[in-house]
């Protein structure tokens, strides 16, 4: 578990990094097409339609106008959103790899683990005696 711990851990910089170059050429290819007007956006209407069984035919030149800044602010907020979890992810598996490694090398070392529960609400207590009723058929 050490080595795999370890070897995540060394990598996780170029996995990061893969996967943020990935989103930023998506971006750079999505903020193109929409800046050439190559992007269908009748889907940003379909929410006011449906309630009347239409569907948008947007031809007019200033509405597609007035949606492009929209779009591209959409995808620079998904592109931050997306870079910052695939961070979040990857520094969030590197915490698991080396807590089941600290978890394994206790274990082997014959020591108990520690094991911490929250402490119970009353309402948590309330909740558990509801369901070992239900159990019981009381």
């Amino acid at each position: 578990m050490q080595a795999l711990a370890t070897f995540f851990h060394s990598e996780k910089p170029l996995y990061v990094s893969t996967t943020n170059e990935y989103y930023r050429l998506a971006r750079s290819n999505a903020k193109y097409l929409v800046q050439h007007d190559q992007v269908l956006t009748h889907s940003l209407y379909e929410s006011s339609l449906e309630p009347f069984g239409l569907q948008a035919a947007i031809t007019a030149p200033e509405l597609k106008a007035n949606l492009q800044d929209y779009l591209l602010g959409q995808i620079d907020a998904r592109y931050a959103d997306r870079t910052a979890d695939n961070q979040r992810c990857a520094d969030d598996l590197d915490s698991a790899l080396v807590e089941m490694q600290h978890r394994i090398e206790q274990v082997a070392a014959d020591h108990p683990m520690r094991a911490t529960l929250p402490p119970a609400t009353l309402e948590g207590v309330k909740q558990w005696v509801l369901e070992i009723k239900a159990d019981l058929g009381v």
